[in-house]
């Protein structure tokens, strides 16, 4: 009977010590009234770009970018891969439902929100606004985003 209340004690013992062992920080989630800095406003440029690269690139495993896709659908490139959703472009013959293209639409538009939203934090928060060289990039960024509506999508945007 001793070494049983030995090992619930133990046990017990173990249990309780370990509250807590597993409550961590979590240094990769940014709380937003953090971004309300200038520091934050450099953060939201840094993110606006690498959305519009992911949009206008892809990720290079999964997701199709706007190089890609435009260039099937006007033959920069012949029938440079194989999923069926990527032969439709190639072929000029996209269904309604094609996720390449409802994945591009997004990330588009993830693009240049990020890129306005950036920009208007930059005015918001730098030292000197009419010198920040952020603030033009931004709405470049946000322009090529709108270019590439216009070449895509036509007048349904």
């Amino acid at each position: 009977m001793r070494p049983l209340h030995f090992a619930s004690l133990l046990a017990a013992a173990l249990l309780t010590s370990a509250c807590g062992l597993l409550d961590t920080d979590q240094p990769d989630t940014v709380n937003p009234g953090d971004l309300d800095t200038p520091e934050g406003a450099q953060s939201r440029r840094l993110g606006a770009i690498s959305q519009f690269t992911f949009a206008k690139d892809g990720d290079g495993i999964n997701t199709d970018g706007e190089i890609l896709l435009t260039g099937l659908m006007a033959d920069e490139f012949i029938f440079a891969t194989t999923p069926p959703s990527e032969q439709e472009i190639d072929q000029r013959g996209m269904t309604v439902l094609n996720p390449n293209i409802d994945v591009q639409y997004l990330a588009m538009h993830r693009a240049r929100t990020s890129a306005e939203d950036a920009a208007e934090a930059l005015k918001q928060f730098s030292l000197d606004g009419d010198a920040d060289p952020g603030i033009p990039e931004m709405l470049a960024l946000a322009g090529f985003t709108y270019v590439y509506f216009a070449e895509d999508y036509c007048g349904a945007v």
